[in-house]
C-alpha cells in the first residue's frame, strides 16, 4: 500500500500513517447559553466552506443563526483563530448583522490569546 499520493506537478498528499496521525479532523464547538448570553465559539483557521483543518464561515453563520433563535438577548463571539481566507467573510458578517438586527440581539466579541 502506498503512503503518499501524487496530485500532479509535484504536489503530494500524505496519508495519516506517514504523518504519524498528528492531525485530527476539526470539530466545531456547539453554542453555549449561560443566562442572558449565548456564546458562539469560533476557533482554528477560517475557511469559506467546511474543512478538516478549521472552522468555516458557513458553519459560523449557521451557529450564529441558531443563537439568534434562542431567548438570550446577547450573543458573544468567542474567537480563538489565527485568521483565514477572506472568501466568504463578507457574506458571513452581513448575515450575522442582518440576523442580529431581525432578532433584536446585541453582539459582543472576545478574542482569546490577544
Amino acid at each position: 500500500m502506498r503512503s503518499e499520493y501524487t496530485l500532479g506537478r509535484g504536489a503530494y498528499a500524505i496519508s495519516r500513517a506517514v504523518s504519524g496521525g498528528s492531525f485530527e479532523a476539526f470539530e466545531a464547538v456547539p453554542n453555549e447559553t449561560e443566562g442572558q448570553l449565548t456564546i458562539v465559539t469560533i476557533r482554528g483557521a477560517l475557511y469559506c466552506r467546511a474543512s478538516a483543518h478549521g472552522d468555516s464561515y458557513e458553519a459560523i453563520t449557521a451557529r450564529f443563526a441558531e443563537a439568534c433563535q434562542g431567548p438570550a438577548p446577547v450573543i458573544a463571539l468567542r474567537i480563538d483563530s489565527p485568521g483565514g481566507t477572506l472568501d466568504g467573510l463578507s457574506d458571513c458578517l452581513a448575515s450575522m448583522r442582518s440576523k442580529a438586527k431581525a432578532h433584536n440581539k446585541r453582539i459582543h466579541a472576545y478574542v482569546e490569546g490577544a
